[in-house]
């Protein structure tokens, strides 16, 4: 009899909390802004500033960063990928298709640190994207063995030579962002006074140009998606001849970072779906280091001594959040006056993918 008497309040426990999850599980949350990390460091950085109350399970996502980070209203959500094209790719499709979210009308903040040209910007610097350019989707060859003449040792597919407009496309290899709505959040974050330090000031004054010499500043810039940690004037040269090739002499390579090229691609997907609008995703990046040496240095040992340098890239996590939240405050308060009804985007055919999905 106890055993039976034991067993009914068991059941009749787990009858309850089962009612308590489904419960939960149908209050759909309809975030105004997503905010998009890919790593710790960058999460933390809103984290440690904001108050998120909810912490919501997100099957599919990842391993290190389980869960979706939500505010008491539901009205702001942060979510961090893990690094690399295939962690933003698989954990940001898990989350836009998860029915406890409607993303319909969510702006999604996509923001991290990157790598910098120093011909393009400065550590610290903050750069919104028009576009996003994928490396990775090309022949190579060790730079050992390339036929006499060639400056790089990667070249576009259906092509001969570096330099050449690929002959096709596997449709992820340029983005390009909804650039009325950058404008319209360039404008919110002009005046921001970026975060600067005595090791940034010390790291930039080993440059002996301009603007890699000068303080932040927050510019338009496009950013390099890769998986491969490049470094050096060899491969920042062939990023910005990519660059100048895939977007047809428009594009300005500024950032190199791994997950963006990944995570617009969900959003286009997701778009086509109607899971979520790819015209309210806004890209910026923020410079964490250099993507090659000064003229007098050597970019191995140059490399090996910025990775080392304690506090280099403390300044570019918190701008993150200071431009960042500029952004967020913006449109949570001004909601049904200003942003609720989206920003339309241009009408160029390069919006979207290079596949024109979005046309």
């Amino acid at each position: 009899m106890q055993f039976f008497s034991w067993f009914l309040s068991v059941s009749f426990l787990s009858v309850l909390l089962g009612s308590v999850h489904a419960s939960e599980s149908s209050q759909v949350i309809t975030p105004k802004v997503v905010v998009v990390t890919l790593f710790e460091p960058e999460r933390n950085a809103w984290l440690d500033k904001m108050s998120f109350a909810q912490n919501i399970s997100l099957p599919g996502g990842s391993p290190l960063f389980p869960y979706v980070n939500c505010d008491k209203a539901g009205d702001v959500c942060l979510i961090t990928t893990g690094e690399g094209e295939i962690n933003a790719a698989a954990t940001l499709t898990a989350f836009l298709y998860n029915s406890r979210f409607d993303l319909r009308k969510s702006y999604f903040v996509v923001n991290g640190i990157a790598g910098i040209n120093p011909h393009a910007g400065t550590v610290g610097s903050v750069s919104f994207t028009r576009y996003a350019i994928q490396l990775g989707l090309q022949y190579g060859l060790d730079s050992r063995e390339i036929p006499k003449g060639w400056k790089y040792d990667f070249w576009n597919y259906g092509t001969t030579k570096p330099g050449e407009y690929p002959a096709y496309f596997y449709g992820t290899e340029v983005f390009e962002v909804n650039t009325n709505l950058r404008e319209k959040v360039l404008d919110l974050v002009k005046n921001v006074k970026l975060d600067d330090s005595n090791v940034t000031m010390a790291n930039r004054a080993n440059y002996s140009y301009a603007p890699a010499n000068q303080p932040p500043t927050i510019f338009k810039g496009d950013v390099m998606t890769s998986d491969l940690y490049y470094t050096g004037k060899t491969f920042g040269q062939m990023a910005t001849n990519l660059t100048q090739v895939l977007t047809n002499g428009t594009g300005h390579y500024a950032m190199t970072a791994q997950e963006d090229n990944a995570v617009l691609e969900t959003l286009v997907r997701a778009h086509k779906a109607g899971y979520a609008d790819y015209g309210r995703a806004i890209l910026y990046r923020t410079a964490s280091d250099f993507d090659r040496a000064p003229p007098h240095m050597d970019d191995y040992e140059y490399f090996e001594m910025i990775n080392n340098l304690s506090g280099l890239s403390k300044p570019s996590e918190n701008n993150l959040y200071l431009v960042g939240s500029k952004i967020v405050r913006a449109i949570v308060y001004n909601w049904s006056r200003e942003w609720e009804k989206g920003v339309a985007p241009q009408s160029d055919n390069a919006y979207g993918d290079v596949w024109g999905t979005l046309r």
